[in-house]
């Protein structure tokens, strides 16, 4: 978790001072706390679960229309962001919708949460015949719309997570793409098993080195 702070506040740290950073730091540890308790609560039975109208429904019938699969992969990552922004402005649990660029080979959900850690602890209604985990499950699951590129509500979004300043928009989208983005344990392996690869291979050794180091392997 302390990584991923770190993460979240380097790009500032070239041009800010120290107290800045220590703000932002901070902030980013108390951010994070926030989004964590909306997202994972204690129990989800009095909770309400938001489903973006995108992709598939719970059932596995898609949504009319699918704005969502006319969009690039990259556009889509940027919508889950204001789709949790407008969850937790809700007081609603945010769930991943499922997309056409999740491999169904590796990923037969077809939802983000195989490449990600799930953004929640809660459930959505399982299968007929299938039973949920005790308290895992919404008292209710709503759909909302799609939110893309709106405005961030940086005021409010400072007040209801009790930071102690209003930062950047690009402070919050770190923020939020610190919690969304964080890879699975499945997406960890998979990284190092190519890695492995690489070492493996002649010339891989120093290639695999140079790229966790942050360079390039062939000139520039």
């Amino acid at each position: 978790m302390r990584a991923w702070l770190a993460l979240s506040v380097l790009a500032f740290a070239a041009t800010a001072s120290a107290a800045d950073v220590n703000t932002e730091y901070e902030d980013a540890r108390r951010f994070q706390a926030w989004v964590r308790a909306q997202q994972y609560p204690a129990d989800c039975s009095s909770t309400v679960g938001v489903l973006t109208r995108t992709g598939s429904r719970p059932d596995g019938s898609e949504y009319p229309g699918n704005y969502f699969y006319g969009l690039g992969l990259g556009s889509q990552m940027v919508s889950l962001k204001f789709n949790l922004v407008r969850a937790l402005l809700q007081n609603r649990v945010y769930h991943f919708p499922t997309s056409h660029y999740v491999n169904p080979l590796r990923c037969p959900s077809r939802k983000f949460d195989c490449y990600f850690e799930p953004p929640t602890n809660c459930t959505l209604p399982p299968p007929r015949g299938a039973a949920a985990r005790p308290g895992s499950a919404h008292r209710a699951v709503e759909s909302d719309k799609l939110v893309w590129c709106s405005e961030l509500p940086r005021k409010k979004l400072s007040r209801l997570a009790g930071l102690a300043a209003v930062h950047s928009k690009a402070w919050y989208h770190g923020q939020l793409s610190s919690f969304l983005f964080r890879p699975s344990a499945d997406t960890v392996a998979f990284a190092r098993e190519l890695y492995s690869d690489m070492e493996g291979s002649e010339g891989g050794a120093v290639s695999s080195k140079l790229i966790a180091q942050g360079a390039s392997p062939t000139p520039t």
